[in-house]
């Protein structure tokens, strides 16, 4: 009976030792901000630290015309050595669609967090805006980019929806998947 009983308090100081052990790491719901990934949304709402190395690529236009998409990466790809993104893939990623709005930021008009759900297509699509599939042009799974696409490499002059005339476009993007 003693034996039972040294052995069971040896059991109870036990887990009594291992229970502020266990407050100590947070709980998977815990919404503080560390455990609070940033959104898409966040990431094509704020602008990008300036430390971030800024690149432009050139695209064609008409014959003699071209514009140019500015992005930075946010994230670097999960591995490198992947294969890059061609504009004959099909990809899955995420992402957040905004207006520029210039001095006021950036309204968010379409993202995968307000569809609830990863967005798949071919970037030879022609109803994409011709900006967002160069955007993602040589991107590689993991990778997040914030571009700004000038209106003509957008939805042009004439616009669509509730996208006005004439209006710069920015987007982030997550790389979640070439399939």
């Amino acid at each position: 009976m003693i034996r039972r009983r040294t052995l069971a308090l040896a059991l109870v100081s036990l887990l009594l030792a291992a229970v502020p052990a266990c407050r100590d790491n947070p709980d998977e719901s815990d919404p503080s901000p560390s455990s609070v990934p940033f959104s898409i949304e966040t990431r094509a709402s704020a602008t990008p630290p300036d430390d971030l190395v800024r690149s432009t690529r050139t695209v064609e236009i008409t014959e003699g015309e071209s514009a140019a998409i500015t992005f930075v990466t946010l994230r670097p790809p999960t591995d490198p050595e992947t294969p890059a993104a061609t504009l004959e893939d099909t990809v899955t990623i995420r992402f957040a669609a905004g207006l520029d709005r210039g001095a006021a930021g950036v309204e968010i008009y379409d993202s995968t967090e307000q569809r609830k759900r990863d967005f798949s297509f071919s970037l030879n699509n022609p109803d994409l805006p011709r900006g967002f599939a160069h955007t993602i042009e040589s991107m590689r799974p993991g990778e997040i980019r914030r571009a700004q696409i000038p209106w003509r490499l957008g939805y042009g002059e004439n616009g669509r929806g509730e996208i006005p005339p004439s209006t710069d476009l920015i987007f982030a993007v997550e790389l979640v998947s070439i399939d």
